[in-house]
């Protein structure tokens, strides 16, 4: 990868686009405004020490056999090897900070601070800081539990598989990421002749039923069976401790049952990182508590939202706030259109 994505210093102290956060939206923003200004300056602020990369490939085509896990590539639907880096951060006049936060955004003055004390200027600056992973408080400090969002999460549960295919996982939650990883594991262990099982437990009484009619819910199910998936429904999980040599995690679960694990995935939600829009004063949404947005995605004066803070009304629905990849690349895509429209003419 470019040398641009290890820079922590900012080349300028004024860009005309400021793109917090280094997701999807971010890189959905960036597109359309290259779009509409070829030559703007933009600089995106990553809290990750990684350059921008797709999360869905995390649970899904990295653990196929084409894939390779080293260096994070995989077998697209074209039978190409394809990265999960967004190569788009590689190209003049955008500056990328990796392993940096902001932690003031100054709506009046239109700029912002980074953690590092620098101040930058911008004429537009879109807010796409993301979700953080729901923690387990029982297990907060538990080097077999862990969150699954990010390459590190990957990274540790891949590298742990590596070492021994024979382990038992379970996978806590019933949502999209949850299914997802349990099917993609579980798979891998299959296709490894693995002696290990994989467990997902959720709340709901059939996986996904919260979002899928029950009929799709039911062949979901088969296939997460077929990969030798096993399924707990209708459980939550209370007391998450080791064994007495620290070796298995046990799980307690609904009416005294215990469930026991070498690796824990947690999959039981997210938080939207709303931390700076509050700091700037912005209109923060009390029923969804994402960042509350007109209909061009912007949240005040040349601030706009994307991605998983954006709440935006719907006509249909209403005010309403989505943790989608889909929703990242439209949200962005539109929020990077209207902040360079007017260069456009």
């Amino acid at each position: 990868m470019d040398k641009k994505t290890n820079q922590k210093v900012p080349e300028e102290n004024h860009y005309e686009y400021i793109l917090i956060g280094g997701g999807t939206a971010s890189i959905a923003a960036l597109r359309a405004i290259r779009k509409n200004d070829p030559n703007g300056k933009i600089l995106i602020v990553c809290a990750e020490n990684k350059a921008p990369y797709e999360r869905p490939p995390l649970s899904k085509e990295l653990w196929e056999n084409e894939a390779n896990p080293t260096n994070h590539t995989f077998q697209n639907y074209k039978g190409e090897q394809t990265s999960i880096y967004y190569d788009d951060v590689n190209q003049e006049n955008v500056t990328l900070l990796t392993s940096t936060t902001v932690t003031n955004l100054n709506i009046n003055d239109k700029s912002i601070k980074l953690d590092s004390g620098f101040e930058i200027g911008y004429n537009k600056c879109l807010l796409a800081t993301g979700a953080e992973p729901r923690v387990l408080a029982q297990a907060a400090d538990m080097e077999k539990v862990t969150t699954f969002r990010t390459i590190a999460d990957y990274d540790k549960v891949a590298q742990d598989l590596e070492k021994n295919k024979d382990k038992n996982i379970v996978v806590i939650g019933g949502s999209f990421l949850g299914t997802e990883i349990a099917y993609a594991i579980g798979k891998k262990l299959k296709e490894m002749k693995s002696k290990g099982t994989v467990t997902q437990v959720f709340l709901e009484r059939e996986v996904l039923s919260r979002i899928l009619p029950t009929y799709v819910s039911e062949l979901v199910k088969q296939a997460l069976e077929n990969v030798g998936v096993k399924l707990v429904p209708n459980v939550t999980v209370g007391n998450i401790e080791y064994d007495n040599n620290k070796e298995k995690v046990k799980l307690e679960l609904t009416r005294k049952n215990w469930l026991s694990a070498d690796y824990v995935i947690n999959a039981t939600g997210v938080f939207p990182n709303i931390e700076l829009a509050e700091q700037a004063g912005l209109e923060i949404d009390t029923n969804n508590f994402g960042v509350s947005v007109n209909s061009e995605l912007e949240a005040r004066g040349e601030v706009f939202v994307a991605g998983d803070v954006c709440s935006y009304y719907d006509s249909k629905f209403g005010r309403r706030r989505s943790e989608h990849h889909d929703n990242a690349m439209a949200t962005g895509k539109t929020a990077g259109y209207n902040m360079s429209c007017e260069v456009a003419g």
